[in-house]
């Protein structure tokens, strides 16, 4: 557990982010960055992807060269979605996403619930 906090750690100050503006960007706290960073806390699944988009890395490379038995699961989910999707358009889309305001993001995701009847007639 303390070489993947070392390798979030590493990957964090590679991009010049300190815990704060990590925790900011995840929409968490800074105690849970220094948890994960220290090997505490292992990050959920949910914030593992969060981190991964943030970083900018793949979530297997998190957990250095130790892979958790969930990530290919998820790996080959993303994959198959990226590749009906195309990269072209997930990364646009990501990328757009990574920067929503936690409003923002919650207001997205209403209308898209709210307009999926007349999405799907399209």
């Amino acid at each position: 557990m303390e070489q993947q906090g070392h390798t979030l750690k590493i990957l964090r100050e590679k991009r010049n982010l300190t815990q704060q503006a990590l925790a900011l960007k995840l929409r968490v706290g800074t105690r849970i960055i220094e948890q994960f960073e220290s090997g505490e806390k292992i990050p959920d699944i949910p914030t593992l992807l969060r981190l991964s988009a943030v970083l900018e890395v793949p979530a297997s490379e998190l957990y250095g060269h130790s892979t958790p038995p969930f990530l290919p699961v998820i790996d080959s989910e993303i994959s198959q979605l990226i590749s009906g999707l195309g990269s072209h358009k997930a990364k646009l889309i990501l990328r757009k996403v990574k920067e929503l305001t936690e409003e923002e993001y919650k207001e997205m995701l209403n209308w898209l619930f709210n307009n999926k009847n007349t999405i799907d007639q399209h």
